[in-house]
C-alpha cells in the first residue's frame, strides 16, 4: 500500500489515502467541534497532512490551527502546495534527505543539519535528545516553586521519572517504526 502511495507522490499526484483521512478526521472533527485541531506527520504521513490541510482549509469547522509536517515525501513532478491562509503551516527537513528533497509548499520552512548517528530521513533528527526531557520538565518546577511545601523536590523527583519513561517510550516508538520501515523495505 505505501509503495503505490509512494509511486503516486513521485508522479506528482494526489494521493487515495487522503481521502480516507479526510473522511475518518471529519467525523472525529463533528464529534469535537469545540475543540482545536493540529495535524504532524512524517514522510508519507508528511504529505497526507499536507494535502488534508489543504482539502480542508476552506471548511471553517474543519481547519486545521497548525500542521508540522517532517521530511515529506516530494517530486520533481509535483507543482507547489499553495499557500495556506487559516493554518499555520510549518515543514521540517533534514539536509540531504532524498524523499523531502523536491517537497515544495509555501509556508514555514526549515532545514536542519543532519546528525551523523541517523539516515537522513529518520525522525529521529526530531526529537529531542533525552537530557533536554528533564530540562523540559525541571522547568515546570519553576512554575509549581516550593513555598515551603516541599512540592518543589517532589516535583523535580517526579519530572526526573517522566523525563526517563517518555524518553525511553519515544525511543521504543521510533526503534518499532525503524523495524516495520526495514520490514517493508526487505519485501
Amino acid at each position: 500500500r505505501d509503495l503505490g502511495n509512494d509511486l503516486a507522490i513521485f508522479c506528482g499526484c494526489w494521493l487515495c489515502r487522503t481521502r480516507w483521512a479526510r473522511e475518518e478526521y471529519c467525523h472525529t472533527r463533528r464529534l469535537y467541534p469545540h475543540f482545536r485541531s493540529y495535524g504532524c506527520g512524517h514522510s508519507l504521513g508528511g504529505t497526507v497532512m499536507t494535502e488534508l490541510a489543504h482539502l480542508l482549509e476552506a471548511e471553517p469547522e474543519f481547519a486545521f490551527e497548525r500542521v508540522d509536517v517532517f521530511n515529506m515525501g516530494g517530486s520533481p513532478f509535483a507543482k507547489e502546495y499553495s499557500e495556506l491562509k487559516v493554518t499555520q503551516y510549518c515543514g521540517h527537513r533534514v539536509r540531504g534527505d532524498i524523499v523531502s528533497r523536491y517537497f515544495r509548499a509555501k509556508g514555514e520552512m526549515q532545514e536542519y543539519p543532519p546528525r551523523g548517528e541517523y539516515c537522513s530521513h529518520s525522525l529521529r533528527h526530531f526529537l529531542p535528545e533525552p537530557h533536554q526531557f528533564g530540562d523540559m520538565l525541571h522547568a515546570a518546577e519553576a512554575w509549581v516553586g516550593d513555598c515551603c511545601t516541599g512540592v518543589g523536590r517532589r516535583v523535580h523527583e517526579g519530572s526526573d521519572a517522566v523525563s526517563r519513561g517518555v524518553h525511553s517510550g519515544a525511543t521504543a516508538l521510533v526503534e518499532r517504526a525503524i523495524s516495520a520501515g526495514e520490514i517493508v523495505a526487505a519485501g
